[in-house]
């Protein structure tokens, strides 16, 4: 009988690739096993968890990237900044425009449509710079020299003047998580889409958005109950304005409240370093 030498080699190969592409399905399960979260670049990974509750709107999806500091610098825009024209963009529109790979409000706004609700400033620039009553602050942009970590979340009654000082970004909001882990908004009737703001254990952002509408203390409740090593907690935005948008090379989500795509001033965004 003879045998085809190249036929069998190339069965062979088959053969081969065949098993490397399940082990790799394999390991890629049990990572998410582990985190909930799969690594869809170096230092960013997504994850979609079905709320254990379904919602009367919506998908009843709460969707989750987590970015590693370590890889990506967070930035802030704003359309106050003269050279923004005081104009106003989707969260998606903002991502792109400026080139980052991903992209979520970065907080509430007042009735003029620009102003942040609570503290806010970037290097050069201070969009509102009068602290208010809510406890949660995402600093970042350490300046030289200062030995700080290059993104940090805190609660207000823990950072002074000076070291906020030595963070030339900030990004002051309500703060969803106590001390001691807990859910602090009490409100139970009221329910909305939501996007938030947190940090794991590792100091890694997770950037979190949810179409459906929940009340933030179930909300909260839902997303400790994940496997995200959750630490802390921060309201981004809520409603019809609420959006996220993930740009990693095949893949691309743009996820806000269903046909709507409102423009925003504000955002947080991640550019690779």
């Amino acid at each position: 009988m003879r045998v085809n030498l190249s036929l069998a080699l190339k069965i062979l190969a088959g053969l081969l690739l065949l098993a490397a592409l399940f082990a790799l399905a394999l390991n890629l399960m049990a990572g998410r096993a582990r985190s909930g979260l799969d690594e869809i670049e170096e230092g960013l990974s997504y994850a979609e968890f079905e709320a254990p509750r379904k919602a009367d709107d919506g998908d009843s999806i709460i969707r989750v990237l987590r970015v590693d500091p370590a890889r990506f610098s967070i930035q802030l825009y704003s359309a106050l900044e003269p050279r923004e024209g005081r104009r106003l963009r989707s969260v998606r529109d903002w991502a792109q425009e400026k080139g980052l790979a991903a992209a979520i409000n970065a907080s509430m706004f007042q009735e003029d449509g620009l102003t942040s609700v609570g503290y806010m400033k970037k290097a050069g620039f201070t969009v509102n710079g009068h602290l208010n009553k809510n406890q949660s602050l995402i600093l970042f942009d350490p300046r030289e020299g200062s030995g700080l970590s290059e993104v940090k979340m805190a609660d207000l009654d823990e950072v002074g003047a000076p070291e906020l000082e030595k963070y030339r970004g900030a990004v002051q909001s309500i703060r969803l998580l106590g001390k001691n882990g807990e859910a602090l908004w009490r409100e139970e009737d009221k329910r909305w889409p939501a996007a938030l703001i947190g940090m794991d254990g590792k100091g890694r952002i997770l950037l979190i958005h949810v179409k459906s509408s929940y009340s933030m203390k179930e909300l909260t409740g839902f997303l400790l109950a994940l496997p995200l090593d959750l630490k802390k907690l921060q309201y981004a935005e809520g409603g019809s304005e609420a959006q996220l948008f993930v740009n990693s090379g095949a893949f691309q989500g743009y996820f806000a409240p269903p046909s709507i795509q409102l423009e925003v001033p504000n955002v947080l965004g991640f550019r690779r370093k």
